[in-house]
């Protein structure tokens, strides 16, 4: 299971920041450097899932349907992050929640960035390579009870991600892969607290490195 910020991540460096960057705004391509290092994992994974002929791969990508959404917010947000620099703001405070509510873009960047993700998605999700699975309804009572555990005990969890998360348990994925360091630090929550719920489901979450060491092990 593909979480957004990988998806996102991918899209801003192939499709987003080259335009950005490079065309609208007429900035220094070391900028570029600085993002493609942090979205180097996210990339090389996402094109390795891209390159394989699907009917052959025993490994099978996916990504809830509520994620769409959250690309396309995880996109606006790094987006923001470039005029965060263009007003001169040092990296360090790039990620300041303050900051961005200040950050107002036009509608021609708006639409154009819009546009640019719209035919990302469709190089994504067209041969299903990844396919988009719709999150479960959770109608039975030990599916609340997985929900309510997680967003409990876990202060910092969001809804979203609480949700995708107990999706990913009651399919019995086997791997969320993300970039999230609040996701990443649950295993020991999912393995310790969630053990009676979880059964035979053994979910990992891992990084996009990890899981493209994984996926070429098996290719």
């Amino acid at each position: 299971m593909l979480d957004s910020n990988v998806l996102a991540y991918w899209i801003v460096n192939n499709h987003i920041l080259p335009w950005l960057v490079k065309e609208h705004l007429n900035l220094p391509e070391s900028l570029i450097n600085v993002y493609e290092k942090r979205y180097k994992d996210s990339v090389e994974l996402i094109e390795f899932i891209l390159s394989r002929k699907k009917k052959k791969s025993k490994i099978n990508f996916c990504t809830y349907d509520i994620n769409i959404s959250e690309v396309i917010n995880a996109v606006k947000e790094e987006v923001k992050t470039v005029f965060l620099f263009v007003e001169g703001h040092p990296l360090s405070r790039w990620t300041d929640r303050r900051l961005h509510g200040q950050i107002e873009v036009d509608d021609y960047v708006v639409s154009t960035v819009y546009s640019l993700t719209m035919k990302s998605f469709d190089q994504l999700f067209d041969k299903k390579r990844i396919e988009i699975w719709q999150l479960p309804q959770f109608d039975e009572l030990y599916q609340l009870d997985i929900y309510s555990h997680l967003i409990l005990h876990v202060p910092e969890l969001k809804t979203h991600d609480g949700l995708i998360l107990t999706g990913c348990l009651i399919n019995e994925v086997k791997f969320l892969i993300t970039t999230d360091g609040t996701l990443i630090k649950q295993n020991e929550f999912l393995e310790n607290v969630l053990k009676d719920q979880l059964k035979e489901n053994l979910l990992k979450i891992i990084k996009p490195k990890t899981a493209l060491q994984m996926v070429r092990k098996h290719a």
